[in-house]
């Protein structure tokens, strides 16, 4: 009889012994977990930690890099500067295109990415250096003629051009020598109302380190101005960083613009027909070696030719028309 109490005691003692065994395995089961979870945690901060130290090695190495390559290039403008303050004949430095990679902005110009000194830039008016490539027309192609290096340094300054040299900057005038001329590219400058000598001056500022932190890259051979003065920043035998890729082959003019539209005046068009002119017969090219910035890598500049195409094909008739009226236009206008 108590045997038989027994047997009944531990078979009522079961369902709850099962239940514990159930809440044990059921807690070691979410402790197991917990730890994979921890576990796996781990791995990916270790995993963080290594793509880190390595993209800051990457970081810390094309710094000394850069660091030690513009010390290189500053030293060979300084040079260049040496040379130049002394008028010596000897040829430039030949020196292959700066990559994108590098400090300077090369295919840079002033068209609204900072005002020059006497003027701010209209909200809404920035050009965007990431324009698409033209689609609706294929890029103006070389023609015939051309100036090379000799030849470049043999034009004259006309009389009515004023000179305003830039100083020797990696920034904006770097002295690597133009080794031939194949089109002369026109620009607008992209702030409304700016004056020739103001764009200029902004080129300038590029070469001090305190008004151009960010190592921004920009110049002009010449700007033409509202009232139709031109003044020439850089020689036509040295490069300007205005027409990336093609600086090494193009003259470049910047031209001011009293409103947003970029239309340029009518003092500012003559004295742009004038001087495209004068550079076209002393160079060997024609009217159809004139390019649009556009043309060339697909910025929105000069803005008004690029939404107006009938009037830059009237413009560039309109050159062609004045060198058939002045034949020799350093002899009529010295």
């Amino acid at each position: 009889m108590a045997e038989g109490k027994l047997r009944e005691t531990d078979f009522d003692a079961l369902p709850e012994q099962n239940e514990e065994a159930a809440e044990e395995k059921r807690r070691r089961k979410a402790e197991l977990l917990e730890a994979r979870e921890k576990d796996r945690k781990r791995r990916e901060l270790a995993i963080i930690l290594v793509v880190v130290l390595v993209i800051a090695f990457v970081t810390i190495l094309a710094v000394i890099i850069s660091r030690e390559s513009s010390a290189r290039r500053q030293e060979e403008d300084r040079e260049i500067a040496r040379r130049t303050e002394a008028g010596t004949d000897e040829p430039l430095t030949l020196r292959p295109e700066t990559q994108e990679s590098e400090k300077v902005v090369v295919e840079s110009t002033p068209d609204n990415d900072e005002a020059p000194s006497d003027a701010t830039v209209p909200e809404g008016g920035s050009e965007s250096a990431d324009e698409p490539s033209p689609e609706t027309e294929e890029p103006e192609s070389v023609g015939p003629g051309y100036a090379d290096a000799e030849e470049l340094r043999a034009i004259k300054k006309p009389s009515w051009v004023e000179e305003a040299l830039l100083t020797v900057s990696e920034y904006s005038r770097p002295g690597f020598a133009l080794t031939e001329a194949n089109n002369i590219v026109i620009h607008y400058v992209g702030n409304p109302g700016t004056t020739a000598m103001g764009n200029r001056d902004y080129f300038e500022s590029l070469s001090d380190p305190k008004q151009n932190p960010t190592g921004h890259g920009a110049s002009s051979h010449y700007v033409v101005g509202l009232q139709g003065e031109i003044i020439q920043c850089i020689p036509l035998y040295e490069v300007a960083f205005a027409n990336y890729p093609r600086n090494y082959d193009t003259i470049s003019i910047e031209v001011c613009h009293p409103d947003e539209g970029g239309e340029f005046n009518n003092d500012t068009y003559w004295a742009l027909v004038r001087l495209a002119a004068y550079l076209l017969e002393k160079t060997g090219m024609n009217p159809e070696q004139l390019i649009r910035h556009y043309d060339v890598s697909g910025k929105l500049c000069p803005i008004f030719y690029v939404e107006h195409p009938e009037a830059w094909t009237q413009f560039k008739h309109a050159v062609g028309e004045y060198m058939k009226e002045h034949p020799d236009i350093e002899t009529e206008f010295p």
